[in-house]
């Protein structure tokens, strides 16, 4: 009842003592409510490296805003119940009067022929790992775009990107010696099939004397391009391991 007139009649499950409920009896016409729901970028919002691991924290935002509208010429009061969400945490400036198992309530107070609002920000924390090994020149650009790392984590990923590239500088060296090789010995292999199939010629002796020149010409190449191969797998694995002291010892917190 209000003012003597009936406003309307409402059901709730039994209650136990000191226990409270909200129960919806009627509809007040005079006041105009309506929400609008929306999502913001994610945001890095804390940086850890340690034991070869960046670990990116960002918070996936959303954001909804209630809007009432009173046209009535006596001041309301409006309750909002929001949902609690499982995983997010309270953003911005607005805090609820009271909190249960499932709902968050707001107060708000709407002055006549006025429009108040209730904007609600939650975010919940998402957990992104990348091993230090893998991270490449293009990701540590899109990390500078995005704005997901500071200058110290930046400058000291562009240093294991550059160890990264000396090794891998190293290692075609290396495969190109190899493949040098290869075909050394194929060609050893044609002169040796060749030098076999001049017995008993009349070109034998002038021939046989050309490809033992041929070979022993291979033979001291294969010997310095051996000790060129041996010489960048021991240039290759101080860099590798000079890369792994670097990442080893890594270990930054920044919250940005």
């Amino acid at each position: 009842m209000e003012e003597d007139t009936f406003a309307g009649e409402g059901i709730f499950d039994p209650i136990r003592p000191a226990e409270k409920r909200l129960v919806s009896y009627a509809l007040d016409l005079a006041l105009n409510a309506s929400s609008r729901n929306s999502v913001e970028a994610q945001q890095v919002t804390h940086v850890s490296v340690g034991q070869g691991v960046m670990k990116q924290t960002r918070e996936v935002r959303k954001k909804k805003t209630y809007t009432f509208r009173n046209e009535d010429t006596s001041p309301r009061s409006v309750i909002v119940e929001h949902p609690v969400r499982q995983g997010y945490e309270l953003r911005g400036d607005s805090h609820p009067d009271e909190t249960t198992a499932d709902w968050m309530r707001f107060r708000l107070h709407v002055d006549p022929k006025q429009t108040a609002i209730l904007v609600v920000e939650e975010a919940r924390p998402v957990e992104t790992s990348y091993q230090l090994t893998n991270i490449d020149a293009q990701q540590v650009e899109l990390f500078v775009r995005q704005r997901s790392i500071d200058k110290t984590v930046e400058d000291a990923l562009r240093k294991i990107l550059a160890r990264k590239g000396a090794i891998a500088a190293l290692e075609s060296q290396k495969e190109e010696r190899d493949d040098e090789m290869t075909k050394i010995f194929d060609d050893q292999q044609r002169l040796r099939e060749n030098m076999k199939a001049l017995k008993g010629s009349p070109e034998e002796k002038a021939l046989l004397q050309r490809y033992t020149q041929q070979l022993n010409e291979q033979e001291t190449r294969l010997e310095t391009l051996r000790k060129e191969v041996a010489q960048l797998e021991q240039q290759s694995a101080s860099a590798q391991e000079a890369l792994d002291k670097t990442i080893a010892e890594l270990s930054f917190d920044v919250k940005l």
